[in-house]
């Protein structure tokens, strides 16, 4: 039998099988209901009894909605929701409080930087999938194992809020039943600051293993003949070297030109802005040295530096405009790099390990070495919360090696001064 029939106090619905498959349709006309009293859906399924349950399932729920005056219109795909109605609506946004955090405003910053992870994480992923793959838990887990495949689990927990903000707003629109991702599995959190993301994700660099860094960059230079190959791996060499020396965050939305940096006697000072902070980070010696070479570097491209101090830290030759083969815009530069030094993670072999507590190694933990390191040699906590831009609470709740060798108790009652005096 094709069709079966049930009598609901809404009406009456037909299941009808269509396809090879024999997927069963559903076909209502509500009770009760002047205009737009006709629905139809898949049931998705060629089981009967299965099919039977979701029908009712379904029709109740939009018989609901168009109680309510909600119709829902499925005559755009998700994909083409995000280029061609999703991020135009988001430059009206801009000033604007956030819809969930109304203390909150919606910045140009956050607009860039929401329009970029749509772009590249979720518009190639929607293609050739609808409204109902959107709406299934499936498509959750399905997205997240995507995502997991470049993206740390803290990280995804941000993109995965962005993606949330859309289907509010297309739920508005009456383009989808649900307003928030289903299936997706328990993530570390992620603050909703800009690029912001959870450091207890990640685990501390050893020395040992900032020491392989280093050695892993040089070689890659030295052996290297090709020249925009070297370029890169100078520039690299000389990134990777600010940030342990420095302690900064390694973000990609923050702007680093040369002008921020200050000499201030044996010190460079860094005038860095990140997470809605601003704050003064400190380099020596090793943060001299890697400016050296990027000016050595660019003065041999014929670009002095001195004369254009507003220069990107890291930006491509005039002539060599290009990564993979591809234009390159200034503004993606600076993520480049990034991924340089999260190759030479993989390189090392430190990408796919796990520290005991199973956090992964990522470019953080070279924030997470800088500020372990410091504090073992003696620097104080309280200091170094202020130059690397957090509290103290921060520092010692998520960047602390809980497992790092005690110091020996220090010598409160002057017995190693008594000793010497018997001596």
């Amino acid at each position: 039998m094709n069709e079966t029939t049930l009598n609901l106090h809404i009406g009456k619905i037909h299941l009808r099988k269509r396809g090879k498959k024999g997927i069963y349709q559903l076909d209502i006309r509500f009770r009760d209901i002047e205009n737009d009293n006709r629905y139809r859906d898949s049931t998705c399924t060629n089981k009967l009894k299965d099919a039977m349950v979701i029908a009712q399932e379904k029709a109740e729920s939009e018989f609901k909605r168009r109680r309510a005056g909600i119709i829902i219109r499925k005559n755009i795909t998700p994909q083409n929701y995000i280029k061609n109605i999703h991020i135009p609506w988001l430059t009206t946004q801009i000033g604007k409080p956030f819809d969930n955090k109304p203390n909150g405003i919606y910045t140009p910053r956050k607009y860039k930087n929401d329009t970029q992870i749509l772009r590249k994480w979720f518009y190639p992923w929607l293609l050739h999938k609808s409204w109902e793959h959107v709406e299934t838990s499936k498509f959750g887990r399905d997205l997240t194992s995507h995502l997991r495949n470049d993206v740390a689990d803290s990280t995804i927990s941000s993109y995965l809020g962005v993606f949330n903000r859309m289907l509010r707003q297309a739920e508005i629109e009456s383009l989808t039943t649900s307003s928030a991702l289903k299936g997706v599995p328990a993530l570390a959190q992620s603050g909703t600051t800009i690029g912001q993301s959870n450091p207890n994700a990640y685990a501390v660099f050893t020395d040992d293993m900032m020491h392989q860094i280093f050695t892993y960059q040089r070689e890659k230079i030295e052996k290297t003949t090709h020249k925009g190959f070297k370029r890169t791996y100078i520039q690299t060499y000389a990134f990777t070297r600010i940030l342990a020396d420095t302690g900064i965050r390694p973000f990609t939305v923050c702007p680093l030109t040369f002008e921020m940096f200050e000499e201030q006697g044996d010190m460079i000072i860094l005038d860095r802005q990140e997470k809605n902070k601003r704050y003064n980070a400190q380099g020596g010696q090793m943060t001299r040295d890697a400016l050296d070479d990027l000016r050595k570097l660019y003065l041999s491209e014929g670009t002095n530096v001195k004369q254009h101090k507003h220069l990107p830290l890291i930006h491509h030759a005039p002539c060599g405009n290009s990564y993979n083969g591809k234009p390159v815009e200034p503004k993606t530069q600076i993520v480049q790099f990034y991924a340089n030094i999260t190759r030479t993670i993989r390189a090392l072999g430190f990408f796919d390990m796990a520290d005991r507590e199973d956090r992964k190694y990522r470019n953080y933990s070279i924030r997470k070495w800088h500020i372990n390191k410091s504090i073992q040699q003696g620097e104080l906590g309280e200091s170094i919360a202020k130059r690397v831009g957090h509290t103290y609470a921060v520092l010692e709740r998520f960047y602390l090696d809980k497992y790092a060798k005690q110091h020996k108790k220090a010598d409160i009652w002057g017995m190693q001064e008594k000793k010497r005096n018997t001596i």
